[in-house]
């Protein structure tokens, strides 16, 4: 599952995700946009923020660089 359908899905949006992994909005935000891969430790955090719904399987699945 990617990053933005979790969060359509959970009815999230960016700055929760922010507040709960210890990055800036401004970063999820990049992520989302696909300008900014995250780092293995952010893909980690995403992990453990959505629960495992977002693995790290799901962004080199989607990586649309």
């Amino acid at each position: 599952m990617t990053l933005k359908e979790y969060l359509e899905l959970s009815k999230s949006n960016q700055s929760n995700l922010a507040s709960t992994t210890g990055f800036c909005r401004a970063t999820v935000s990049r992520w989302l946009s696909g300008e900014r891969m995250p780092s293995v430790r952010a893909i980690e955090k995403i992990h453990n923020a959505t629960k495992g719904a977002v693995t790290f399987t799901d962004w080199v699945r989607n990586d649309r660089r």
